[in-house]
């Protein structure tokens, strides 16, 4: 007996569906964040809030941080819509050559 997988391609699409949802909302507040650093600094001036806004944008920091972790659930998002793409077409063709053997 021949070994097989269920692959629910419905169940993929709607993860990548939430994850782009979470990302977008995300997104947002991240630059939400951005504006609020800025307004941060007509507040408090001097060498401590430069060095606290060098740290926010700088490679290590949050928005550097936000941006990738972005850029990497999106990419898994996309993954997930590839692989949904390739599971229904080989539904499709299981069902196809099933019906090609029996002659419809």
């Amino acid at each position: 007996m021949g070994k097989y997988i269920k692959v629910d391609h419905y169940g993929l699409e709607d993860a990548a569906g939430k994850i782009e949802g979470y990302m977008s909302t995300y997104n947002s507040l991240l630059g939400q964040l951005g504006i609020n650093v800025e307004d941060l600094g007509t507040g408090w001036e001097g060498l401590d809030f430069q060095t606290f806004k060098q740290v926010y944008n700088g490679e290590e920091g949050v928005k550097n941080a936000g941006q990738n972790l972005s850029k990497e659930l999106l990419k898994q998002a996309q993954f997930l819509r590839y692989c949904a793409g390739l599971y229904k077409q080989a539904q499709a063709d299981a069902v196809n050559r099933a019906m090609s053997l029996i002659g419809q």
